[in-house]
């Protein structure tokens, strides 16, 4: 019937075709990351993975957590990091919103620097440096439960704290407005 759903389908075929259905949704969701590693990479962030012994606790598994010796000072918050070398400006905290990761926002994220507009003020300008965050309970990934908020902020600050920030620009896009609300109350 040329992929016409009726009543006749038998059930195991319906098993079948949903477990090949998550398969390559996986598959696309790890493909993607990837896409966004490689692009995070090219614009000069590195990546702060967890522990490699949460390796098996996020799915799909993600390369980066292999090849990158850089490693977050949270339990369960990885995160992109470009430097920050700027005298006139604040370094940038990003949180995305719910969606596929931070592939969305690359372009954004990698553009921060290239204005021809950004004023220098002391004329030495330097790189605004940017942490963005990787927020996986709501990025089409199969891992714990969303971190209560106290928690989550706690991880933020620890992330903050090693990097030498005390003061940030904070930057959010749908759920990430939600995580900001509780950093602004604390």
């Amino acid at each position: 019937r040329g992929g016409d759903w009726s009543s006749d389908v038998c059930s195991s075929d319906l098993s079948y075709c949903c477990r090949n259905h998550e398969a390559n949704f996986s598959q696309c969701v790890g493909f993607v990351d990837l896409l966004a590693y490689i692009s995070l990479l090219r614009a000069g962030f590195h990546f702060h993975r967890t522990s490699l012994s949460r390796f098996f606790t996020l799915f799909p598994f993600r390369l980066q957590t292999i090849l990158t010796t850089k490693r977050s000072p949270a339990k369960y918050t990885t995160y992109w990091h470009r430097p920050h070398t700027s005298t006139t400006h604040l370094p940038i905290l990003y949180i995305h919103g719910i969606g596929i990761g931070l592939y969305p926002y690359v372009p954004f994220l990698s553009d921060i620097n290239s204005s021809k507009d950004l004023p220098s003020g002391d004329g030495s300008g330097g790189q605004i440096g940017i942490i963005a965050l990787e927020i996986h309970p709501i990025s089409f990934r199969l891992t714990h439960a969303p971190l209560p908020p106290a928690v989550l902020c706690a991880e933020i600050a620890s992330i903050l704290k090693m990097h030498g920030y005390s003061r940030v620009v904070l930057a959010t896009h749908s759920y990430g407005s939600v995580i900001a609300t509780h950093l602004l109350a604390q």
